[in-house]
């Protein structure tokens, strides 16, 4: 990657160089060949861009950006679905490039995995949390309030409902 950016830095001189070599040269045959010379190397600039853009290194890491962003904004399955996308990339990548993502994608699955977890837990404490003495709904309702503020957002919407509904019958002794 960093020889793209190198060998985009050089063509792009290259091409300064030529461009003003055109306008201070005199004879028609050597502008055709600098003008020539500049198509080929803006061509040869623009292949390097676009394998650079597309290539799975890069792709991986605009994925890993994106989903740092939204990590506490879309539902599990979507991150899921992400994850797999993004590990699918990570396999693609020379053992080289694979330590450089290494740790963002562990670190990546381990909060997905954490939000997973705490998203079963709840809907566990949600069915537990009716049955028993009012001394062991609480208690259970406690470890309900816990897991429920680890929940992303959305996540965290969809059982909102719940837990009021849970905490009013706490309240009332139902």
């Amino acid at each position: 990657m960093e020889k793209n950016r190198q060998s985009l830095l050089l063509l792009g001189l290259a091409l300064i160089v030529l461009i003003v070599l055109h306008f201070f040269l005199a004879s028609e045959i050597v502008k055709m060949l600098i003008l020539t010379a500049v198509i080929l190397i803006s061509l040869l600039a623009f292949s390097i861009g676009i394998r650079e853009l597309l290539s799975p290194a890069s792709r991986l890491r605009h994925g890993l950006e994106h989903l740092e962003h939204h990590l506490t904004q879309d539902p599990s399955a979507v991150l899921q679905e992400k994850y797999l996308h993004l590990h699918d990339l990570y396999l693609k990548l020379s053992e080289k490039e694979k330590r450089n993502f290494y740790g963002r994608l562990v670190h990546f699955r381990k909060q997905l995995e954490d939000h997973l977890r705490s998203e079963k837990r709840v809907e566990h404490l949600l069915t537990t949390v009716k049955k028993g003495t009012i001394a062991q709904r609480k208690k259970i309702f406690h470890e309900l309030e816990k897991e429920f503020k680890k929940l992303p957002r959305v996540v965290g919407e969809k059982f909102y409902p719940h837990v009021v509904h849970a905490k009013e019958e706490l309240e009332k002794g139902i």
